[in-house]
Protein backbone atom coordinates (compact mmCIF):
# COMPACT_ATOMS: atom_id res chain seq x y z
CA UNK A 1 0.00 0.00 0.00
CA UNK A 2 2.94 2.34 0.79
CA UNK A 3 4.10 1.67 -2.68
CA UNK A 4 1.54 3.41 -3.91
CA UNK A 5 1.05 6.54 -2.19
CA UNK A 6 4.49 7.23 -3.84
CA UNK A 7 5.69 8.02 -6.98
CA UNK A 8 9.30 9.57 -8.85
CA UNK A 9 8.00 13.26 -8.42
CA UNK A 10 8.05 14.26 -4.55
CA UNK A 11 4.86 15.16 -3.30
CA UNK A 12 5.69 18.81 -2.48
CA UNK A 13 6.50 18.62 -6.28
CA UNK A 14 2.93 16.82 -6.98
CA UNK A 15 0.74 19.40 -5.18
CA UNK A 16 2.79 22.67 -7.19
CA UNK A 17 2.28 20.96 -10.67
CA UNK A 18 -1.36 19.29 -9.69
CA UNK A 19 0.01 15.89 -11.24
CA UNK A 20 -0.24 13.36 -8.51
CA UNK A 21 1.31 9.92 -8.07
CA UNK A 22 -0.27 6.84 -9.78
CA UNK A 23 1.85 4.30 -7.42
CA UNK A 24 5.06 2.18 -7.85
CA UNK A 25 3.91 -1.32 -9.16
CA UNK A 26 7.43 -2.62 -10.33
CA UNK A 27 11.00 -2.13 -9.77
CA UNK A 28 14.07 -3.42 -11.81
CA UNK A 29 17.93 -2.86 -12.46
CA UNK A 30 19.57 -2.73 -15.24
CA UNK A 31 23.26 -2.56 -16.12
CA UNK A 32 24.65 -1.10 -19.73
CA UNK A 33 28.27 -0.72 -19.83
CA UNK A 34 29.33 1.67 -16.85
CA UNK A 35 25.45 3.00 -16.33
CA UNK A 36 22.99 1.35 -14.24
CA UNK A 37 19.34 2.27 -14.35
CA UNK A 38 16.67 1.67 -12.26
CA UNK A 39 13.26 1.45 -14.02
CA UNK A 40 10.06 2.35 -12.12
CA UNK A 41 6.38 1.62 -13.32
CA UNK A 42 4.54 4.25 -11.94
CA UNK A 43 0.45 3.43 -13.02
CA UNK A 44 1.13 2.20 -16.58
CA UNK A 45 4.18 4.50 -17.10
CA UNK A 46 7.73 3.30 -17.18
CA UNK A 47 10.39 5.88 -16.27
CA UNK A 48 14.49 5.00 -16.44
CA UNK A 49 16.50 6.45 -13.77
CA UNK A 50 19.92 6.20 -15.56
CA UNK A 51 23.00 6.47 -12.71
CA UNK A 52 26.59 5.50 -12.14
CA UNK A 53 28.46 6.10 -9.05
CA UNK A 54 31.32 8.30 -10.34
CA UNK A 55 29.10 11.28 -10.99
CA UNK A 56 25.34 12.73 -11.98
CA UNK A 57 23.81 11.79 -15.18
CA UNK A 58 21.57 14.63 -16.65
CA UNK A 59 18.31 13.54 -18.45
CA UNK A 60 14.61 14.75 -18.80
CA UNK A 61 11.24 13.01 -17.90
CA UNK A 62 7.95 13.53 -19.20
CA UNK A 63 5.50 13.18 -16.09
CA UNK A 64 2.09 13.92 -16.55
CA UNK A 65 2.42 15.96 -19.69
CA UNK A 66 5.46 18.65 -17.81
CA UNK A 67 8.97 18.11 -18.51
CA UNK A 68 11.05 18.20 -16.10
CA UNK A 69 15.29 18.37 -16.28
CA UNK A 70 17.04 16.30 -13.56
CA UNK A 71 20.30 15.07 -12.80
CA UNK A 72 20.31 11.32 -11.09
CA UNK A 73 23.02 9.70 -8.94
CA UNK A 74 23.90 6.94 -6.52
CA UNK A 75 26.35 6.23 -3.70
CA UNK A 76 26.59 3.09 -1.44
CA UNK A 77 26.41 4.73 2.25
CA UNK A 78 26.23 2.91 6.01
CA UNK A 79 23.76 3.68 8.38
CA UNK A 80 24.60 4.23 11.86
CA UNK A 81 24.38 0.04 12.74
CA UNK A 82 27.06 -0.13 9.40
CA UNK A 83 24.21 -2.31 6.81
CA UNK A 84 24.79 -0.64 3.68
CA UNK A 85 22.17 1.17 1.32
CA UNK A 86 22.33 2.34 -1.98
CA UNK A 87 20.96 5.68 -2.69
CA UNK A 88 19.69 7.14 -5.84
CA UNK A 89 19.29 10.63 -5.88
CA UNK A 90 17.09 12.31 -8.56
CA UNK A 91 17.50 16.35 -8.16
CA UNK A 92 14.96 18.42 -10.16
CA UNK A 93 16.74 21.09 -11.19
CA UNK A 94 14.35 24.07 -11.99
CA UNK A 95 12.60 23.42 -8.91
CA UNK A 96 13.94 23.06 -4.69
CA UNK A 97 13.00 19.69 -5.05
CA UNK A 98 14.58 16.18 -4.72
CA UNK A 99 13.74 12.26 -4.54
CA UNK A 100 15.94 9.90 -2.54
CA UNK A 101 15.11 6.10 -3.39
CA UNK A 102 17.19 3.98 -0.50
CA UNK A 103 17.26 0.40 -0.85
CA UNK A 104 18.23 -1.89 2.09
CA UNK A 105 18.68 -5.81 1.63
CA UNK A 106 16.58 -7.61 3.97
CA UNK A 107 17.16 -10.56 6.11
CA UNK A 108 16.37 -12.74 2.69
CA UNK A 109 18.49 -12.25 0.04
CA UNK A 110 15.05 -12.42 -1.84
CA UNK A 111 13.42 -9.03 -0.13
CA UNK A 112 14.70 -5.76 -0.49
CA UNK A 113 13.40 -2.62 1.52
CA UNK A 114 12.71 0.86 0.06
CA UNK A 115 12.51 4.29 1.27
CA UNK A 116 11.27 6.67 -0.98
CA UNK A 117 11.98 10.38 0.65
CA UNK A 118 12.61 13.98 -0.37
CA UNK A 119 13.64 16.89 0.02
CA UNK A 120 12.16 19.87 1.38
CA UNK A 121 10.23 17.07 3.39
CA UNK A 122 8.48 16.38 7.00
CA UNK A 123 11.55 18.81 8.49
CA UNK A 124 10.41 21.61 5.92
CA UNK A 125 6.86 21.64 6.96
CA UNK A 126 7.40 21.40 10.65
CA UNK A 127 9.90 24.55 10.42
CA UNK A 128 7.07 26.12 8.43
CA UNK A 129 4.76 25.45 11.43
CA UNK A 130 7.32 27.05 14.16
CA UNK A 131 7.18 30.46 12.00
CA UNK A 132 3.12 30.53 12.27
CA UNK A 133 1.63 33.14 13.92
CA UNK A 134 0.88 33.36 17.88
CA UNK A 135 -3.01 32.52 17.02
CA UNK A 136 -2.30 30.00 14.74
CA UNK A 137 0.46 28.33 17.63
CA UNK A 138 -2.31 28.34 20.05
CA UNK A 139 -4.89 26.97 17.70
CA UNK A 140 -2.10 23.78 16.94
CA UNK A 141 -1.46 23.75 20.74
CA UNK A 142 -4.61 23.05 21.22
CA UNK A 143 -4.97 20.27 19.13
CA UNK A 144 -2.58 18.40 20.74
CA UNK A 145 -4.71 17.83 23.72
CA UNK A 146 -7.58 16.17 21.43
CA UNK A 147 -4.89 14.42 19.31
CA UNK A 148 -2.65 11.98 19.76
CA UNK A 149 0.83 13.62 18.15
CA UNK A 150 2.56 10.84 17.75
CA UNK A 151 0.18 9.04 15.45
CA UNK A 152 -0.32 12.55 13.58
CA UNK A 153 4.13 12.33 13.09
CA UNK A 154 4.14 8.55 12.15
CA UNK A 155 1.65 9.34 9.57
CA UNK A 156 3.33 12.42 8.57
CA UNK A 157 6.29 10.31 7.99
CA UNK A 158 4.99 7.81 5.91
CA UNK A 159 3.57 10.36 3.62
CA UNK A 160 6.91 12.11 3.43
CA UNK A 161 9.60 9.07 3.52
CA UNK A 162 6.82 5.72 3.01
CA UNK A 163 9.05 2.72 2.89
CA UNK A 164 7.52 -0.22 1.19
CA UNK A 165 9.09 -3.93 0.51
CA UNK A 166 9.83 -5.55 -2.43
CA UNK A 167 9.91 -9.34 -3.53
CA UNK A 168 12.84 -10.33 -5.81
CA UNK A 169 11.42 -11.99 -8.78
CA UNK A 170 13.97 -13.68 -10.58
CA UNK A 171 14.22 -13.06 -14.37
CA UNK A 172 15.77 -15.10 -17.10
CA UNK A 173 18.69 -13.32 -18.78
CA UNK A 174 19.31 -14.90 -22.41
Amino acid sequence: KKANACGILPLLLQNEMGTYAKGIKKLMFTKKDENYSLNITEGTEQYELKFNFAEGIRQKYEYCGNLYDCVVDARFILNGKGDPFLVIRMYFLEFASSRYFSFKLGKHADILSVEASENPGLDFILALLEMQDKATKALLSGLSKIVDLDVVEMRAKNVFSPTFVVKHTPTKID
